[in-house]
This record gives structure tokens, sequence and C-alpha cells, in this order.
């Protein structure tokens, strides 16, 4: 018998039209979605007139059926995780719906922490302020303990989140690989516009001192840095005379690629609390399915994960912007070399990775709870 579950996400809608298919908040849902092709899974979101309906799933309006969930026999709750958007004129009232959900639900509930930064948060204090939503402080207070957590964090003695009870780790940082056709890759390497394209956000001024230790002090137009990063929200003390990196902004999901395709290379760093949990942020394994020479700050994967392969590991660690740079000299006075390591990282990484192994592992531990 086919085991039934439900699945909903924090924070945002679960949108389903074709367009939406590449949108960062989708990726984990798609994701999550592939690792579930064990069991019947029902979703729970805002609907639209705009989605185009799975004829895989089935899929129910969040606020006409929260309160039915119980009634169809659902073994588990999958909740993936997300930030709920009280702020910026934002309600974040969706998600009143999927607090109900999960206060109420009868089966076990499971939180897929993708972010650590994203546990579940208590919201009741953001409910109580507003008239509107104040009758719902008391439902949407979460009172349950036993809540299972799967995260992508190594160190999970170090996580005690809202709810609880037991937590273990699953490399969920590698479902990249398991939507690997979402992704395109590189051709033509020796015609990088630029020595580093980083992809990535400001994360509140948490990266702040590794983009400026690898990201500045290059010769102009040297480094491309795309997101939602600026120039002045850099510490001028901490910048001093170094060169800034050019500043392209934000592009779409689908877009990713392309800009990462204009560098010879990039540089993963992380978080403060991604090292201390250790935790490998997912862009490392997208920057290595676009084809592009992926270096690692040293500190941000110490053991050492993301590569098995020796040369990999010799090459491609660095720890000052001196070694990142000397590094990707020999890359651009070597378009050969540089094609070398991008086939040896797709080998050692996606060649390497067995995608129904991956799924059977995550059945096996969702069984398990």
């Amino acid at each position: 018998m086919v085991e039934k579950v439900a699945l909903i996400k924090i924070g945002a809608r679960i949108s389903f039209k074709p367009e939406d298919k590449m949108s960062s908040t989708i990726m984990e849902v798609m994701a999550t979605l592939a690792l579930l092709n064990k069991f019947k899974v029902d979703i729970y979101t805002k609907k639209s007139s705009r989605d185009v309906d799975p004829s895989t799933y089935e899929v129910y309006d969040l606020k006409e059926n929260f309160d039915k969930i119980n009634d169809r026999d659902y073994s588990k709750l999958i909740v993936v995780n997300g930030s709920v958007p009280f702020y910026g004129g934002v309600d974040g009232a969706d998600d009143i719906y999927n607090y109900k959900i999960i206060n109420s639900f009868k089966g076990k509930v499971v939180y897929l922490l993708f972010d650590p930064y994203l546990g579940l948060r208590q919201i009741y204090g953001n409910i109580s302020k507003k008239p509107q939503y104040a009758e719902h402080t008391n439902s949407v207070t979460i009172v349950r303990d036993d809540i299972s957590y799967i995260t992508q964090c190594k160190n999970t003695s170090l996580i005690n989140e809202v709810g609880q009870s037991d937590i273990q780790y699953f490399p969920l940082e590698k479902f990249p690989l398991l939507l690997k056709n979402f992704y395109s890759t590189a051709e033509r390497l020796n015609t990088a516009e630029f020595s580093i394209v980083y992809c990535g956000s400001f994360r509140g001024g948490r990266r702040q001192d590794d983009m400026i230790k690898y990201l500045f002090g290059w010769p102009e137009d040297a480094v491309n840095v795309v997101g939602n990063v600026k120039l002045q929200r850099f510490s001028k003390k901490k910048v001093g005379d170094l060169q800034p990196p050019v500043f392209s902004g934000t592009v779409k999901q689908k877009n990713v690629g392309a800009e990462s395709m204009r560098g010879v290379a990039t540089v993963l760093i992380a978080d403060p609390l991604y090292i201390k949990l250790d935790d490998i942020a997912q862009r490392a394994y997208e920057a290595i399915l676009y084809g592009v020479v992926v270096f690692v700050d040293e500190k941000v994967d110490k053991n050492k994960r993301l590569f098995s392969d020796q040369l990999l590991r010799d090459f491609c660690y660095v720890s000052s912007r001196q070694e990142l740079m000397a590094r990707v000299e020999k890359l651009k006075q070597s378009p050969s070399i540089a094609m070398n390591i991008v086939e040896l990282q797709r080998l050692d990484v996606v060649e390497a990775f067995n995608a129904s192994d991956y799924v059977k592992e995550f059945t096996e531990v969702l069984q398990t709870l």
C-alpha cells in the first residue's frame, strides 16, 4: 500500500505556472517532490487561476482545505522551510493556515531544513498585533513538541528549533544533482568575460568579510557579483582602497547559469552559521552543473566533503585572495587545464551521484519516523 503524505511550503505559494518552474522558491519543492516519489503526495497551497495543475499530484487550496487535512488519512505532513513574510507591508496571511495545519495534524510532522536560518518560527506575536488576524493567535501558536527535523547541516547537535523532538542529517544540499536537467553547462570556458562570477546575496552583512576577502582587490572588471548586493552596503572602513568588483544586479533563477558561465570560476563562501553547522550550500552543486570551476573557501568545507578526487581537493580549496587569484590565472593561461578541472568536477560530483540511491535513502529515513 502506498503511503500518503501532505506537503506544505512556509512563506511562499507552491506555484505551477510554467514560467515559475525555475524560481528559487519552487526548486526546493521540486526536489522534495522528487524525493517523495515513493509516496502519494497531496499539496496544500494558495491556488491561482493561472496555475497549471500537475497531473501527478492533487493540489488543494490551502485556505479552503486546511481544516480537512485530517480527514484524508495522511501518515505524514512534510513542511518545506521558508520565511514568513510579516514585513515590508506583507502580512503573511496564507501562512496562518500552514500553521493551523502544523498544529492540528494528527500524523507525523517532518520539517525539511534546507536553510539553517529558516527553522520554524513562532508567529503569534506578529498575528496578535494585526486586528484582522488577532483571533487566530492561539491557533497558530506552535504547541506541539514532536516535530522531526531533517537538515543538510552536519552538526545537528547545535540545532534546536521550535517544536523539535529529533533531528537528523540528510544531504539535502545535493538536490540540484537530482534536478540536473534544469541546469545547463558551459561550452566555451576560455571566452569567459570575468575571472570570477559570484552569484549570491549579502545575507544581511553576514558574508561581508569573506566577500571583501575573495571578491575585492582584483584588477578592475575582473570579478562580477550577481544578486541583490550593492557596493554601498559594504563598510568603507573594511573595504579601504581595495578595487571593488562589478555589481551587475539580480537576475531570474533561469538566467543564473548564463551569468555563471561569464566567469572562469566561482568561489564558495558562507555565513558564519553555515560554517559552524558544517552546511555546504547547494550553490556549489549548481555551479558544477553549469560547468564553472568551483573554488571553496577551506573553512567552509573543513572536511572537504564536496570533492573526493585528490587533485580537486588539492587545487580547489583556497584560504586567501592571493591563492585564489594565482589559481584562476593558471586556468586563464591554460584553458585546457581549466576544462580538465571542469570535467573532473563533473565526474567526481555529477556522474558519481546516484539519484536512485539518493531517493531510496531519503525514503528509508522518512519511513523510520
